[in-house]
């Protein structure tokens, strides 16, 4: 029988290699013998990797999976259904309602487990805006200022590429759409599709907030030379490196980066700009998924759950071994109670956490919503960046998708 439980990341980086590694290693050191086997891949054709393998009758047993991507990797060799393994769990009443919101796939089933959630807000270097003279994001925040007009302003504000940084970083690459849906939706203060899946790219609003956040790169820039190539390593690492004043991004959980390139008291977060100070944010994250012909199924599955339990636990020691002292952040947890400490560079996105109204779900049980995402959603972002293609005309053929 297999003696080795591989798992594919999808995601490298130091902060999860180092959290994933040693929660896989101690889990199987209680399984009677069983290895671990962490793999790191690039998320650049990795459902395509995972499916070839499964198909040849190898590959992972455990796998990152995002949300859109489940029903490619449902079928017959590919997701297993973990709804018996949920319905036992001992802390299933522990697991976070978003979290679980966003695990239940198109068939109603559990075909993974989220772990994470992205609540994206303003990543900011405190010490770049107070130097320009202008008022903190985060107090333009609790005024019910932080629009995306006032970031424009402080984009422009904070542009100095005389001295290699420039106002913000735009993220062109994959996983672009989802800034680009809250930017909408956060203006029109409305999701980006209904609940039949139908799309709501005609709100003036929202084709507004667009066309304010485009400027950012075009016709008069403001961001990193080139964003349309610049997937969440790049751009995150514009900001994390001091090559950029802000980014709009997501609480990484692990903020051992910042810690060690910018120093725990030169950045601060505020919530992602809206107007009326009510954010809007796509329901999205990434979690784990068993895969259905592993010969190590049961023991792939509890591994899943006590992955789930565990995540938030992991990321902290890890963060705390990459940077001694430092804040790891961790706010997303999915497990209850929520982390105790209150540290006020990450309490935005705590509250956006805790906040029911927040979150709106996007279409991920369509297969075609993944299609029209690849092949139409983001490709036209790209062109926008470029300056190509106006938001306006990005939104009329946005309008026409039917999944």
């Amino acid at each position: 029988m297999k003696k080795k439980l591989v798992y594919w990341d999808s995601n490298p980086n130091d902060g999860r290699t180092l959290a994933f590694t040693r929660a896989g290693e101690a889990f199987c050191a209680e399984e009677h013998g069983l290895e671990f086997e962490y793999v790191p891949r690039r998320i650049e054709g990795y459902v395509e990797d995972v499916l070839a393998a499964w198909s040849e009758g190898g590959g992972p047993d455990v796998i990152d999976v995002w949300p859109h991507w489940v029903p490619r990797l449902s079928g017959p060799n590919g997701l297993m259904a973990l709804d018996p393994w949920v319905d036992a769990w001992e802390r299933k009443a522990d697991y976070d309602p978003s979290h679980r919101r966003l695990s239940v796939s198109f068939d109603g089933s559990y075909r993974f487990l989220a772990c994470d959630l992205f609540v994206q807000g303003t990543h900011y270097r405190r010490d770049l805006v107070a130097a320009a003279g202008l008022d903190e994001p985060r107090a333009l925040d609790a005024a019910g200022a932080w629009t995306m007009d006032a970031l424009a302003r402080h984009a422009r504000a904070l542009h100095r590429p005389e001295e290699g940084v420039s106002g913000v970083s735009l993220r062109g690459g994959q996983g672009s759409e989802l800034t680009v849906f809250n930017v909408m939706a956060s203006a029109a203060g409305r999701p980006v599709f209904d609940g039949e899946g139908a799309p709501c790219f005609d709100d003036p609003a929202a084709v507004a907030a667009l066309e304010r956040y485009i400027s950012l790169a075009r016709p008069v820039s403001c961001c990193q030379a080139m964003p349309e190539n610049d997937g969440y390593r790049e751009f995150a690492w514009h900001f994390y490196e001091g090559r950029a004043a802000m980014m709009l991004h997501n609480d990484d959980g692990v903020k051992a980066a910042q810690e060690r390139f910018l120093g725990r008291e030169r950045y601060a977060t505020a919530r992602f700009p809206s107007v009326g100070a009510r954010p809007r944010i796509a329901l999205a994250g990434f979690g784990v998924g068993v895969h259905e012909g592993s010969p190590l199924r049961d023991a792939a599955a509890r591994y899943a759950l006590g992955f789930i339990e565990g995540y938030g636990r992991s990321l902290l020691e890890s963060a705390n071994a990459l940077s001694p002292g430092g804040d790891p952040g961790v706010s997303c947890t999915p497990m209850r109670p929520w982390s105790r400490r209150r540290d006020p560079k990450v309490e935005p996105f705590r509250e956006a956490l805790e906040n029911p109204d927040t979150f709106f779900d996007l279409p991920y049980d369509r297969p075609r919503f993944d299609e029209a995402v690849r092949d139409t959603i983001r490709p036209d972002i790209v062109r926008m960046l470029r300056g190509g293609m106006t938001a306006r005309a990005a939104c009329a053929r946005w309008q026409r998708l039917r999944l």
